[in-house]
C-alpha cells in the first residue's frame, strides 16, 4: 500500500526550462500585448437580456448580420456555465456596429425574455458607469447632519 501511494502523482505541476535573458523575456512581454491588443480592436457593444442558456456561438450568430465580429463573449456564471445575462460583441468598423445598435436595440429576439438592451460599451475603467467611480455625490455622506433622525 505504502508503494502505491509513493506513485501518485503530486497535486502541482513543476516545470523547468532554461533561464532567460532579460531581452528575450522583454520579447516574451512584447509578443503577449501586442495580441491582446489585436483582440481589443474594434467598437465593443453591450448586449444585455440574454436568456440563461446564451453562448458565445449563439450571441455570434445573432449580430453576425451586420458585419465582421472580431470577438464576442457571452458572460456566464462561473459555477453553473449559464449566461449571467449580457454579453459582449466586437465589431470591425463603427458604421457596423451602429448598424448592430439600431436594429438589435429594443427588439424582443427570445419570445418570452425582455427585449434587448444594447449599446456601445465603455472601456474598463472608462467613463461609463461602473464600479470603483466617484459616483454622482447624492450618496449618504460624512459631514454632520447626515446620521438617524436629523
Amino acid at each position: 500500500e505504502d508503494a502505491k501511494e509513493d506513485k501518485r502523482l503530486p497535486p502541482f505541476c513543476l516545470s523547468v526550462s532554461h533561464a532567460k535573458s532579460r531581452d528575450e523575456r522583454k520579447q516574451d512581454t512584447q509578443k503577449k500585448h501586442d495580441t491582446r491588443e489585436k483582440n481589443r480592436e474594434g467598437i465593443k457593444l453591450y448586449v444585455r437580456n440574454l436568456p440563461n442558456d446564451s453562448t458565445d456561438d449563439s450571441l455570434r450568430a445573432l449580430f453576425t448580420e451586420f458585419g465582421t465580429i472580431t470577438d464576442v463573449k457571452a458572460v456566464l456564471e462561473r459555477d453553473s456555465g449559464e449566461c449571467r445575462g449580457y454579453g459582449f460583441v466586437r465589431y470591425n468598423t463603427m458604421q457596423e456596429a451602429t448598424e448592430a445598435v439600431t436594429a438589435m436595440h429594443l427588439k424582443e429576439a427570445f419570445p418570452g425574455q425582455p427585449p434587448l438592451n444594447v449599446g456601445l460599451a465603455a472601456g474598463k475603467g472608462g467613463e461609463g458607469k461602473g464600479k470603483g467611480g466617484k459616483g454622482e455625490g447624492k450618496g449618504k455622506g460624512k459631514g454632520k447632519g447626515g446620521g438617524k433622525g436629523s
